[in-house]
């Protein structure tokens, strides 16, 4: 069975001491990057002050080397092991950064961390070797997990990814994805910052950043100026012009109706389609032709996805498979629990 790990895709420089301000190493993550520590994750949200994440980021931006290390401690911490670790990219710019993100992650990390944040030890360090990187793009990863993956499905299916950074969709039969059905746009963030702009209309919004505007986003409620505010209504107005402005005019150009008539199924990934509001626009739209799934635990999808890849790649016995996923709002690592060594 694949276990996943997650923290939030966020870091800040924090060269402060922090000492037991967390209960587990995940949330507690404080890295040296050169002559700086960062905090991430969880940590950052409690101890930063404005912690950040780009969006889309290259293999050669320091927020994305940061959460692969991340990543790859927290493995590591897990299955104190070698690894061959598969990762992924848009579709859009996967091509683009693949050999970039291969030459990173393919080989021998010397990782600094804090330990004191959440034990009794100091500054430690781990040696987490990858040995082989594959790069993938997130919809390959999607489509591999689906078909391959507890659902095992063996039809053909569209699929939706409703990332927080990019929306993509595309067909996919026995033989992978059909390339001339792809398609890719905004994501969840469009939305996101529709209701951003919506609310500033009405309320003082101070200092919230963009990682707070896509929680609240979640949970259906904002702390402004004291006082906790529903904005459910503006996310369904959000999510609603979401649809109706981004993702169906790009289905529509995409799928064929000839596509249609060898589909059943669509397949539903990533973090929007937890958001009801969108599941009711697909269902609506589609009702007459297609059974709308939301894949089991949609989120974790591409990392699963992953793993399986690197999983199959795997040549040496004395290594794990590992599937890291560094999303724009979300970083997932996933990994066969069945070799387990420490929790």
């Amino acid at each position: 069975m694949i276990k996943t790990l997650s923290f939030p895709s966020v870091v800040e420089i924090n060269n402060f001491e922090l000492k037991k301000v967390s209960d587990n190493l995940i949330n507690g993550l404080k890295l040296k990057n050169g002559d700086v520590y960062y905090i991430i994750g969880e940590l950052a949200l409690e101890e930063g002050s404005s912690p950040h994440k780009s969006i889309n980021s290259a293999p050669t931006d320091t927020d994305y080397q940061l959460l692969l290390k991340t990543s790859l401690l927290l493995a590591y911490n897990h299955l104190q092991m070698p690894f061959y670790v598969t990762a992924g990219f848009p579709f859009i710019t996967y091509q683009l950064y693949r050999n970039d993100a291969i030459n990173f992650i393919q080989q021998n990390h010397t990782i600094q961390f804090d330990a004191s944040t959440c034990t009794n030890f100091g500054i430690s360090q781990v040696n987490a070797n990858v040995i082989k990187t594959m790069i993938l793009s997130e919809i390959q990863g999607c489509d591999i997990a689906i078909r391959k993956g507890e659902t095992e499905e063996k039809s053909s299916f569209f699929i939706v990814g409703l990332g927080y950074g990019t929306f993509e969709a595309a067909l996919s039969n026995e033989n992978g994805i059909t390339q001339r059905t792809f398609v890719s746009s905004q994501g969840i963030r469009y939305a996101v910052n529709m209701l951003a702009r919506e609310l500033l209309q009405s309320y003082y919004v101070g200092l919230i950043t963009e990682h707070q505007f896509d929680m609240g986003f979640k949970t259906g409620t904002l702390t402004m100026n004291r006082k906790n505010i529903d904005i459910k209504e503006f996310r369904k107005r959000a999510l609603l012009n979401y649809y109706k402005e981004v993702i169906s005019p790009m289905l529509k150009k995409s799928f064929t109706d000839n596509d249609f008539s060898k589909c059943k199924k669509m397949y539903l990934v990533g973090g929007g389609a937890l958001y009801p509001e969108l599941l009711d626009c697909f269902n609506k739209e589609f009702k007459d032709l297609l059974e709308i799934i939301v894949y089991p635990e949609p989120t974790t999808c591409a990392s699963k996805g992953y793993c399986i890849y690197s999983k199959e790649a795997l040549e040496n016995n004395d290594a794990a498979a590992v599937g890291i996923d560094i999303g724009n709002s979300t970083t997932r690592i996933s990994f066969y629990d069945d070799i387990d060594v420490k929790s």
